[in-house]
């Protein structure tokens, strides 16, 4: 899941910056060619969360932290107990500081402010935590965080966490990477924009961040040494192979068939169902980059007509398997143009045909419920397009919401009820005759949903019975090459984990 960022309550003030552009696989100078981010990602990690040492295994922790020391990131770290003594040290005219660490100092005489230094290898910054959420945050004892402690340690650590969360605002930080009980339960912590997340969380807003400058990076050493990285087409084609590992016996099955009969057609129908995979993916960043953006008429136009383009590519990958299937199975070649796992009367010759299969997508099963939201959502192209709604909730910011559409309200509702409950769909209801979700809560939860309907299709059509075809062991999963192969498993699960999954 890519997970929505916090938005400031007021302007951001940052100063802007333009690091040099890093990627290397576009042409340098280009005449159209975007520029690099107008300012860097701050990122405070709190050094609990994320260990300062690099964890022996491949990890989404080891992942992460070899990202945040690209160039268009600014990451700090962070600690109660301040650095360790092995920080490095600069010196800049009459200032000192500690590279890499934002530094909480003792409180001043007065009691009024906390003076925070934070530093790179470039520059040391001054600030200071002020006000009374330190305090505030000890004295309140109904909070569910550390009631297991006794009272005088619990005031201890919530008071610590409110100030990690002070001095995270004080370094202007976008994200703050922790796991600390007290800060996850207050909502006080988000209210100056402050995203609080994560590894999990971290690692897939990071990815989608840095896709966003075209870098599509599967490795950075944790010092920031070496990257490994490949153009978006490969980044997203590896994403989906890993996504959708049914497709490996299935896809080849497809290829052998036609390579063996000289009639590509179940070739290019199974790799459709793939790309439209791949293109879903990338359109799927289009929309979280859009909400990830102060709301307005543009970005809200700009979230929906995306999500649009993932339902028309989902839905296209699901009919292109279905004529898969109706070819596999042999069904009538003069209905083709009726196959479609949603259409009642073909679902009736594939119960014929393969009870099971069609046991996927009938009978109240989830993969029916998911058919039948995606359906609904995708059909809107035919007919009132899908309706945002600006809604703003007290003082915070504005939200971009979608309709759903009327006609078919009471059928997606009971879908999501069936899988999961309309709270998990991102289901709210601003206006009092009419509920609305937000869209990419609903993206988060109908795409994994489909990618899981897809594997399950794949697995039950039987492309074995199809003539020249002859499977071994090694043609029904990833290859099995040297660390360099873009289908490694470690480059697939880097993938997996920097979209969200």
């Amino acid at each position: 899941m890519i997970p929505r960022m916090e938005m400031p309550r007021s302007s951001s003030r940052r100063s802007p910056e333009w690091p040099e552009p890093v990627d290397r696989l576009s042409a340098a100078g280009a005449l159209f060619q975007e520029r690099p981010p107008l300012r860097k990602l701050t990122v405070l990690v709190d050094a609990d969360t994320l260990a300062l040492d690099n964890p022996p295994e491949w990890n989404r922790s080891l992942i992460l932290k070899g990202l945040l020391t690209h160039p268009y990131i600014a990451r700090y770290w962070y600690a109660d107990e301040g650095p360790p003594a092995e920080a490095t040290r600069v010196s800049m005219e009459l200032w000192t500081g500690l590279k890499d660490w934002a530094v909480l100092g003792k409180r001043d005489e007065d009691g009024f402010a906390q003076p925070v230094s934070y530093a790179n290898e470039h520059q040391i910054h001054y600030g200071a935590v002020v006000g009374n959420a330190a305090e505030v945050a000890r004295s309140h004892t109904q909070a569910k965080a550390y009631r297991q402690l006794p009272p005088e340690e619990a005031a201890e650590k919530r008071e610590a966490d409110a100030l990690a969360v002070s001095v995270a605002e004080v370094i202007g930080a976008d994200i703050f990477v922790t796991h600390r009980p007290y800060v996850t339960e207050s909502k006080w912590a988000r209210n100056s924009g402050l995203t609080i997340c994560d590894v999990d969380e971290c690692l897939a807003l990071v990815g989608l961040f840095l896709r966003s400058q075209h870098e599509h990076l599967y490795w950075r050493s944790p010092d920031g040494t070496g990257t490994c990285q490949m153009n978006r087409g490969l980044f997203f084609w590896v994403g989906t192979r890993e996504l959708v590992p049914s497709a490996w016996r299935w896809f080849y099955a497809c290829v052998q068939h036609s390579f063996g009969t000289g009639d590509d057609v179940l070739s290019y129908l199974g790799g459709s169902v793939l790309q439209r995979v791949e293109r879903a993916l990338q359109a799927r960043d289009d929309v979280h980059r859009a909400l990830n953006q102060p709301q307005n008429n543009d970005t809200a136009d700009a979230a929906l007509a995306s999500l649009d383009t993932v339902l028309l590519l989902l839905m296209g990958a699901l009919d292109a398997a279905a004529r898969v299937a109706h070819t596999v199975l042999a069904m009538a070649s003069d209905k083709l143009h009726t196959a479609a796992w949603h259409q009642k009367n073909w679902q009736r010759e594939l119960k014929k045909a393969c009870p099971k299969l069609a046991s996927l997508v009938t009978n109240d099963s989830p993969g029916q419920h998911v058919l039948t939201i995606l359906k609904h959502l995708r059909n809107s192209v035919h007919g009132s397009a899908l309706q945002a709604l600006s809604f703003r909730k007290g003082a915070e910011p504005l939200q971009t919401l979608l309709g759903l559409p009327k006609a078919q309200m009471a059928e997606i509702r009971a879908a999501m009820r069936a899988l999961g409950g309309e709270k998990l769909w991102g289901m709210s209801h601003a206006l009092p005759d009419r509920p609305h979700v937000d869209p990419g809560t609903l993206l988060e939860r109908l795409l994994p949903l489909v990618l899981e309907l897809i594997n399950g299709l794949m697995d039950e059509t039987p492309v074995e019975n199809l003539s020249h075809v002859n499977l071994r062991p090694e043609n029904v999963k990833p290859p099995e090459k040297g660390p360099d192969d873009p289908f490694h498993e470690r480059t697939r699960l880097s993938i997996r984990w920097q979209l969200g999954f």
